[in-house]
């Protein structure tokens, strides 16, 4: 049986190779596309030093007392394009008290997570609007953790819903804190962080804070949950309210 041989001209070949080369270009431009989008997009990063900004001391005003702290986190963008609407959140927080002799049990409080302030929104400002902020790649911004008063021992978390009073067992007698936060923004990864800092209960003062302390062990730890007759901190009086004239400002 006779078969017909069949040419193939150069036309023919520059063709079939543009065809191909069309193809595999519509199926990687969506690719290339995400991956110049990706590699644009902003980057944060948690950091907590156990000295200035981050831990901040106050004094009293006719001396050099310590009279509280403020406990906050840097949150620094390290990418290329600026995070839009940035939020930090207090996700879980745990306490270990003093105790003689061996291992103190933690206390894990129950919370929902809560948002909190930036440092570059005042206080004045109401409280949606200290929610989010924009961080442009290379700047950063400090999110408000709590206040720690030294006369009375106490520690304030700052949400940005002033009402909000997590459970906490008796704080004089506290040696360490241990708290799990995050940062997310509308166009960048949800960063996850575990931040820790220690407390001289005879002293009231703090005396060290950094990050990477695991969360306690499950077995070690007992849970505090809210009871019913629980008020807000400032309301109980024993804790420092928003009113300028009533505690120190963050920053």
């Amino acid at each position: 049986m006779y078969v017909p041989l069949v040419t193939t001209s150069t036309a023919d070949w520059l063709t079939a190779i543009g065809t191909f080369g069309a193809v595999v270009v519509s199926l990687a431009t969506p690719a290339v596309i995400w991956l110049l989008r990706r590699r644009q997009r902003p980057v944060l990063r948690i950091e907590l030093a156990g000295s200035e900004p981050d831990l901040r001391p106050v004094q009293d005003a006719s001396s050099d007392a310590m009279v509280a702290f403020w406990l906050r986190f840097t949150v620094r963008n390290s990418g290329r394009g600026t995070a839009q609407a940035v939020r930090a959140q207090l996700r879980r927080y745990w306490v270990r008290a003093a105790q003689a002799g061996h291992d103190a049990p933690w206390a894990e409080c129950a919370i929902d997570p809560q948002p909190l302030s930036w440092i570059s929104r005042p206080y004045h400002v109401d409280p949606a609007r200290r929610e989010a902020v924009a961080i442009p790649a290379g700047a950063s911004d400090l999110a408000t953790v709590a206040l720690f008063t030294v006369g009375d021992a106490v520690m304030t978390l700052k949400f940005l819903d002033s009402d909000y009073a997590p459970p906490s067992p008796s704080a004089r007698t506290l040696v360490e804190y241990r708290f799990q936060v995050s940062v997310g923004a509308d166009n960048a990864d949800l960063t996850v962080a575990h931040l820790w800092c220690e407390r001289d209960p005879g002293t009231g003062l703090l005396t060290g804070a950094g990050q990477g302390r695991k969360p306690p062990p499950a077995a070690q730890t007992r849970l505090i949950v809210p009871r019913a007759d629980s008020r807000p901190s400032a309301a109980r009086g024993d804790a420092a309210s928003d009113d300028d004239t009533a505690a120190p400002r963050s920053g």
